[in-house]
């Protein structure tokens, strides 16, 4: 999964590997889907898109040529910002800040604002830095709605979350789509009780962002 069209030509020349578009593709209506067909085999709609948008977008995809697969990104820690500078090695020194095997800081760093909410930061590889915000998307409970959209997939992000996150909240959102296949579809009460479940693993809480504007 790439985030700018530069990378994506770079893996698709190794001839090996599958290249899917991320979010930093800011991927916002459909002459952009088209635009990137060849070049990835799917991608992520932009998660600044309201409910009403991607609809537009699938929408004016349905009658087209071929394009890629089209996904939402219901949960996860969504990236604001990416900075050029090296935060914590401007404030901490470099040695705070030093990126281990798997190319980013192993240790948490965040920015609190004037309200004391927390955004999660991390250093990559290349000295940029890279901020999230405070609480977590979490779109579970609209899932029967992304459902009906005409969209292809939906896309969890668990990066920095770890292991036993990804697994827990793939569990929530498997249950809550075996819920909507059901007969009677899934009852609100149900939904409420899968969204806390997410609520309780998310670091800052939880928001729909401006999905439902």
């Amino acid at each position: 999964m790439v985030g700018d069209r530069g990378a994506a030509r770079a893996v698709s020349r190794t001839g090996t590997l599958a290249v899917e578009g991320g979010p930093g593709l800011n991927v916002t209506n459909s002459w952009t889907v088209r635009g990137l067909a060849g070049l990835v085999s799917r991608l992520v709609v932009s998660p600044e898109l309201r409910a009403r948008d991607i609809g537009s977008l699938t929408g004016r995809l349905s009658n087209g040529p071929g394009h890629p697969a089209v996904d939402v990104l219901v949960q996860g820690n969504v990236e604001v910002m990416v900075s050029e500078n090296c935060v914590v090695g401007t404030v901490l020194g470099c040695d705070a800040g030093d990126c281990g095997p798997g190319g980013e800081s192993a240790a948490f760093f965040g920015l609190r604002d004037s309200k004391r909410r927390v955004f999660p930061l991390s250093v990559d590889g290349e000295c940029r830095t890279h901020l999230r915000n405070s609480v977590d998307l979490c779109l579970l409970d609209h899932v029967v709605m992304i459902a009906g959209m005409g969209v292809d997939g939906m896309v969890i992000d668990a990066r920095w979350k770890g292991p036993a996150y990804a697994r827990e909240v793939t569990a929530l959102y498997r249950e809550a789509l075996d819920l909507c296949t059901s007969t009677d579809g899934p009852a609100a009460e149900d939904l409420e009780r899968l969204k806390e479940g997410v609520r309780r693993r998310a670091l800052g809480g939880i928001t729909t962002g401006p999905f439902l504007c």
